[in-house]
């Protein structure tokens, strides 16, 4: 009622006027979000909601498009740093050079005594540390096994690096006594087949275990003290 007044007062002092009618002040009631105060109260800010055009350009950042194109980037780069860094690689476990071979005669004159001594020697290409869990080497003469001997200390080979096991076998070897003996023979090359486990943790519990077989010769004849080199290439591994 008292809008309706104040609208017809407004229309008739506008006629006399000779102006356009407008609303008087006096007629206009105060905002009911900020009371008039120019201002929205604290305890009401998290209750109301703000609206704004739909061409307002707040609701369309420019950098949209780069921000999310540069985020896809990163994730991409990310996740293939991580693919090529953890990657399993191979691991090579091959035979090393005879370190030592000293020969000794039974009394029976029946059977020759050897005691090797040669090494492993496994080559990490990742970029990661693995475990060596155990590492065995068993010699065979013929279609006979000789010995067969373990290293179960552990080892820790470091990322694109090399680790080596020294590993010392005695070798019992019957029919052999007289060619060994024999001083017209300069070289008593013997050749034996060495086959050679490893178990290595490669990433956390994945175990990995790597065989070769490997043929090489002693001199039964007389002791060895300096490394004896490799003439024979070894077989390629075999992984399971």
């Amino acid at each position: 009622m008292e809008v309706e007044e104040c609208n017809a007062h407004a229309s008739e002092t506008s006629t006399l006027l000779g102006i356009l009618p407008r609303h008087s002040y006096a007629c206009i009631n105060n905002c009911p979000t900020c009371r008039g105060t120019g201002r929205v109260p604290r305890d009401e800010a998290n209750r109301l909601v703000a609206l704004i055009p739909l061409n307002d350009h707040r609701l369309k950042p420019n950098k949209t498009l780069q921000y999310v194109l540069l985020s896809m980037l990163i994730c991409l780069v990310t996740s293939g740093l991580l693919v090529f860094f953890i990657f399993p690689r191979s691991v090579l476990v091959s035979n090393g050079d005879i370190e030592s071979v000293y020969v000794f005669f039974s009394e029976n004159g029946n059977t020759v005594i050897m005691n090797v001594t040669t090494s492993i020697v496994i080559e990490n290409s990742n970029y990661y540390y693995i475990d060596l869990y155990s590492t065995c080497i068993q010699v065979e003469f013929g279609h006979n096994v000789l010995n067969k001997t373990c290293f179960e200390k552990g080892l820790v080979v470091k990322p694109h690096s090399q680790g080596q096991v020294r590993l010392s076998i005695i070798l019992s070897i019957f029919g052999i006594y007289e060619y060994c003996t024999k001083p017209s023979i300069k070289v008593h090359n013997v050749f034996f087949k060495l086959h050679t486990t490893a178990v290595m943790d490669v990433l956390n519990n994945h175990q990995q275990k790597s065989t070769i077989d490997d043929f090489r010769y002693f001199d039964c004849g007389k002791n060895v003290t300096h490394p004896v080199p490799i003439h024979m290439e070894s077989w390629l591994p075999k992984r399971y």
